[in-house]
């Protein structure tokens, strides 16, 4: 399980006590169906030097993580579509089994959903928390930094 889950699936509040690990240069692939929503996420990915791949359907974000491992997926839970973002958690985690995964979303009734359960992704609740969403990708830059290079 990564540091920052907790037994309830959410982020832990306390501190981090790991280094701090460059962030930089992390392909981040995003998400949600929400367009305001994914630029807004992709502006601060960027701010912290992280490259975001931005995908609007669960589709698109399981075409763009097959042709490369991304270091971590922030992926919104109600995608409108069918799918939601457990669906896209399971596909991610076949491809690349141990990618790090925040489901971001405002529903806590998804701590019941049996799939949560057996998932080992991080709970990120709406609205983000900066701070804990930081937090989280120094988590996913440190399970990272075992896997494989990213193929250019």
């Amino acid at each position: 399980m990564q540091q920052a889950h907790e037994r309830s699936g959410y982020l832990d509040p306390r501190p981090d006590p790991q280094p701090k690990v460059d962030i930089t240069g992390l392909n981040i692939l995003c998400l949600d169906d929400d367009p305001l929503v994914l630029e807004a996420l992709g502006v601060a990915l960027r701010a912290r030097g992280c490259i975001p791949w931005l995908t609007a359907t669960a589709n698109a974000a399981i075409t763009r993580a097959s042709a490369a491992r991304p270091a971590a997926g922030l992926i919104d839970f109600h995608l409108g579509n069918g799918r939601d973002g457990l669906d896209v958690a399971e596909a991610l985690r076949r491809a690349h089994p141990g990618l790090a995964i925040a489901l971001i979303t405002a529903d806590n009734p998804i701590r019941d959903d049996v799939r949560f359960g057996a998932s080992d992704v991080t709970l990120l609740p709406k609205p983000v928390d900066p701070a804990q969403l930081w937090q989280w990708l120094q988590t996913a830059a440190r399970a990272d930094a075992g896997s494989p290079p990213t193929p250019l």
